[in-house]
């Protein structure tokens, strides 16, 4: 996504929107833990998970600061002026801050976009609240929250690439929300380990045989697949005049272990859903050879948004089957 995100990402206000669930127990507050968004092999992207600051980032921050176009358009001169007269170090100086006058532009060229925007979404029924303080407590409503600023961020025009992490991989994350669901979520996925005294289980939770504690493991699987395609059914429902927001975009949803137990890291569940602008055949189920890598999808992604790529991580040919000719 970052890749994708340098490519089109000037395009836009935000080049990009990392977002992430708050975690809950071990690892909570570490950043390579909590982020599927990496600007490098060594540096995750910064993360969100606070509802209202997503929504200022996007919005209410964007009428904030420089407001006069002339101040900028002077400063800029002067600063092409002065990288002629300095040294390769200060020019690469000078480079990062026209960059910078480069983001309060587009912010305020967005800014004067979203009115009409919020008017035209307000007539088609695309609600534009901001959110309240915090984070919700209830669990469904935070999740949706944030799938919701996700949709607002593809809709209104402020981003073009966006993640979104669930969870991370050793959430303590209880779901007993869920009638019949009891142990955090780290401890069911390791579901062939019932005694409830292992490293991975709070010490309180038991269960009497596998398939009880894997069919609890299950329907918070089950619960997290409703929350995406609640995520799915708003993209759907908002007209964009070529099609819907969903027919314009491509969204990745899965894991990046096939078996939560073993931590085995084959057949891994994944829906591949959005049109991507009529370039994408939906609706089928597509099963590779084995050890075929989701490397490939990742390259044929980025070719669907035109990134001049023939190659990425281990693969030199994109997913085949996936896209329509254009």
């Amino acid at each position: 996504d970052q890749i994708i995100a340098r490519h089109v990402g000037r395009d836009t206000m935000l080049p990009s929107l990392e977002m992430s669930m708050r975690g809950e127990g071990y690892f909570s507050n570490s950043l390579p833990r909590n982020s599927i968004s990496w600007v490098n092999t060594k540096l995750p992207a910064t993360r969100d998970t606070n509802p209202r600051t997503i929504y200022d980032r996007m919005f209410r921050k964007a009428s904030e600061g420089v407001t006069d176009k002339g101040v900028i358009d002077l400063v800029n001169d002067q600063a092409k002026s002065l990288k002629r007269r300095v040294g390769q170090a200060d020019q690469r100086k000078i480079d990062e801050y026209m960059e910078a006058l480069r983001a309060v532009e587009r912010r305020m060229e967005f800014a004067e976009k979203q009115a009409g925007k919020s008017a035209l979404g307000q007539a088609r029924g695309v609600e534009f609240k901001r959110p309240p303080v915090g984070i919700p407590d209830d669990h469904e409503t935070y999740m949706r929250t944030m799938m919701d600023l996700m949709v607002l961020g593809f809709w209104s025009g402020a981003t073009r690439v966006g993640s979104l992490m669930l969870d991370h991989g050793q959430s303590n994350r209880y779901f007993d929300f869920i009638d019949g669901v009891r142990g955090t979520w780290h401890a069911l996925s390791h579901y062939r380990d019932i005694s409830g005294k292992t490293g991975d289980d709070d010490g309180i939770n038991s269960w009497k045989t596998v398939s009880q504690k894997r069919d609890m493991y299950n329907e918070v699987t089950a619960w997290h697949h409703r929350q995406f395609a609640y995520m799915l059914g708003k993209m759907k429902s908002i007209d964009e005049g070529n099609g819907t927001l969903l027919d314009n975009t491509m969204l990745l949803y899965g894991s990046s272990l096939g078996d939560g137990h073993a931590h085995g890291e084959e057949n891994l569940p994944i829906i591949f859903a959005g049109g991507g602008g009529g370039t994408v055949r939906s609706g089928r189920y597509l099963k590779y050879r084995r050890n075929y890598s989701l490397s490939k999808y990742h390259l044929a992604t980025m070719q669907r948004m035109g990134v001049p790529v023939e190659e990425f991580a281990e693969v030199d040919s994109p997913m085949s089957g996936l896209t329509k000719r254009v």
